[in-house]
């Protein structure tokens, strides 16, 4: 997949005792990665898959930076996802997401 457009969505997370930047349960993972996914995709399309490579963990009062980049899917929309850390920028997570309406 090959991304569409330049533009990217951030969003920045604090790791608190009840959220670990290597997250517990992969429910806690997901709703970190679909954070930068537009609204209007969550809206009108379901998750219909995840990808996922780890690559570090974060520690306790880190602040992650979520980020996506829209790829070009012919199935519908799909982005590719990183999880860093704010500080340094080291890459925590990798993910992709592919969406199909419903």
């Amino acid at each position: 997949m090959a991304p569409a457009r330049s533009t990217a969505a951030r969003v920045t997370l604090k790791v608190t005792p009840s959220t670990t930047a290597a997250p517990r349960t992969l429910g806690q993972l997901v709703s970190w990665v679909v954070e930068t996914v537009p609204d209007e995709v969550e809206e009108t399309h379901r998750l219909a898959s995840l990808e996922v490579v780890f690559h570090r963990e974060g520690r306790l009062g880190d602040v992650v930076v979520s980020e996506a980049q829209a790829l070009d899917h012919p199935g519908g929309p799909a982005f590719a996802h990183v999880l860093r850390h704010a500080g340094d920028g080291r890459e925590l997570v990798r993910a992709v997401t592919a969406w199909v309406r419903g």
